[in-house]
């Protein structure tokens, strides 16, 4: 457990435990000095590590999410506030405001998003972010629509590194989504299934 770790902690808790307190506990951290009068704040902070460490996949699990988004999104970013377990999008490059709310102004809603970074925060939030200890089976019916080639290229090898899936079925016109060489040597033609009234 860092330093970072205990903030993060410090900062979820919010205003259940004072301000003194908070500091307190960095002190004690930053001099390994300990108080009779601590103990109780020690007790606390404890039970806390307990929590954060129990909480800790559902934290990888948030941060791979907006990994993976973030490798599509190029004028936008998706962050993951772990102090306030808070998942936004913004413009990374947007100019601060000197405002107190400067940093709610810089988000951006869904409807911000184009019509293909929309569909891939929704396929991977599905995949990321839904509470269910089942692995997926995935039926995707064009998954190209309002995709561009290169992302194309990214969907399903992405999909499948997720670990989350075990069984994807996707149907398409297009060469690019089977373009990774593990991707392409399980790809079937479904003309080679197909039997005409003529053929029989």
């Amino acid at each position: 457990m860092n330093y970072d770790d205990i903030d993060i902690i410090l900062s979820r808790v919010g205003s259940q435990i004072s301000k003194a307190d908070k500091n307190r506990i960095k002190e004690i951290l930053d001099t390994k000095e300990i108080k009779s009068t601590d103990h109780s704040a020690l007790f606390f902070l404890q039970k806390l590590i307990k929590i954060y460490d129990a909480q800790r996949i559902f934290d990888n699990t948030i941060r791979n999410f907006v990994e993976i988004c973030n490798k599509y999104l190029t004028d936008k970013k998706v962050i993951y506030d772990e102090s306030a377990i808070d998942i936004y999008i913004k413009k990374p490059n947007a100019k601060k405001k000197k405002k107190k709310n400067a940093e709610e102004t810089d988000r951006l809603d869904l409807s911000d998003l184009s019509s293909g970074e929309k569909q891939i925060i929704s396929i991977f939030s599905k995949i990321y972010l839904t509470n269910n200890s089942e692995n997926f089976i995935i039926l995707i019916d064009e998954p190209e629509l309002s995709l561009s080639v290169f992302w194309q290229e990214m969907l399903l090898p992405d999909i499948l590194s997720s670990k989350k899936c075990n069984l994807l079925i996707a149907a398409t016109h297009s060469p690019f989504i089977y373009e990774d060489s593990k991707i392409e040597e399980c790809a079937i033609n479904l003309q080679e299934y197909i039997t005409r009234k003529a053929d029989k």
